[in-house]
């Protein structure tokens, strides 16, 4: 999802991620779809060959409204769904994730969210605004999208007070898996600002003594064992 508009114009740039992310794999690998990925350290297969399909860019195009980019991401989120596939987005700033939801919501009536961040993201959000990655969440709130939004790693300030939506709440990585009700399916958003700036570097609000990689792998294995449903991702 190659859109950075929903963030400061002296912080863009994570739009080009998804190429990025396509420049530094070997162009010449087809490995992963030909013998899967596995881990013989633990020996298990983690992707087998059939599991992953690269679909392409959402693209945004220079005279194309906001909200009708969003809408955009919306549609496509929910065509995959429908197709009883689990949609991975890759950004992009964080706003993509408010459209990934609205999409999921027309297929998912309940879905309870995991945010790995440093930040709240819920900043206020007046009338005549539209949302961006520092208040997205506030709208998923506002729009009901989520049962529960359990936050990890959140350690940033913020420059306003006031209160949080009643269906935010705050984790560690050891309590956020006994946080989780077992009956309503799980949509995973990953801010890479979440991990420390000694692991990820390149981001546009670093903060300090932030999580290392083994906070999300040891959700992803306790999910992983209990048959958690994760029905999308960013």
């Amino acid at each position: 999802v190659p859109y950075d508009r929903g963030t400061a114009s002296e912080y863009a740039g994570c739009a080009r991620a998804p190429s990025k992310l396509r420049e530094l794999s070997d162009p010449n690998n087809t490995g992963l779809m030909i013998r899967g990925m596995h881990d013989f350290a633990q020996g298990r297969t983690v992707l087998q060959p059939t599991d992953v399909s690269d679909i392409g860019d959402l693209p945004y195009r220079a005279n194309q409204d906001d909200q009708a980019y969003m809408e955009f991401v919306a549609h496509s989120v929910r065509l995959v769904l429908e197709a009883n596939k689990q949609p991975l987005l890759l950004g992009g700033d964080h706003l993509i994730t408010l459209a990934a939801l609205r999409g999921v919501a027309r297929v998912h009536q309940r879905i309870q969210l995991i945010q790995f961040d440093a930040h709240h993201d819920c900043g206020m959000l007046g009338a005549d605004e539209r949302a961006t990655h520092s208040n997205f969440i506030r709208q998923v709130a506002s729009e009901q999208l989520a049962t529960q939004i359990i936050q990890v790693g959140v350690r940033g300030f913020t420059y306003e007070g006031f209160s949080l939506p009643d269906c935010v709440r705050f984790a560690t990585p050891a309590n956020v898996y006994s946080m989780l009700d077992p009956t309503v399916p799980i949509y995973l958003t990953v801010d890479t600002d979440a991990f420390d700036p000694s692991i990820a570097p390149g981001v546009s609000y670093p903060e300090p003594e932030g999580l290392g990689p083994d906070a999300l792998y040891g959700l992803l294995d306790q999910l992983r064992a209990e048959q958690r449903r994760i029905v999308a991702a960013d």
